[in-house]
Order: C-alpha cells, then structure tokens, then sequence
C-alpha cells in the first residue's frame, strides 16, 4: 500500500493565478459516458434532501 500527496506551493487559502477554471475542463462521470454509449441519455434528478443524481434513461423509458 502506497500513499501519494500531491502538494502546492501556494499558503491556505490563496487561490494560483495560473489555475483557471474553464468550462469543460473537468473529468466525465464514467457510468455517464457509459450510459451515452450504451445509447441512452443522462437525466440529471434532485432528491428530497436537495442531492443530485444522474439517471440513465433510455428511448423505451427503461
């Protein structure tokens, strides 16, 4: 078993000029990628408490 920190240079709480957020940068859910490739589409629900969730749904409602 290993552990990996990865470390910045930067004090709590200031935040890099160099590290911008862009749209569209970040990671795909997997089981969304998943879902779209098996032909489906990703439904984005909330829950009761306000959580958010994916649902696969495919063209015959399953």
């Amino acid at each position: 078993m290993f552990n990996l920190t990865i470390m910045d240079h930067t004090e709590p709480g200031v935040v890099s000029e160099d590290k911008e957020y862009t749209p569209g940068s970040e990671l795909a859910n997997p089981a969304s990628v998943f879902c779209e490739e098996q032909g489906g589409s990703v439904e984005m629900r909330t829950d009761d408490s306000g959580g958010q969730y994916g649902m696969c749904i495919f063209e015959d409602g399953s």
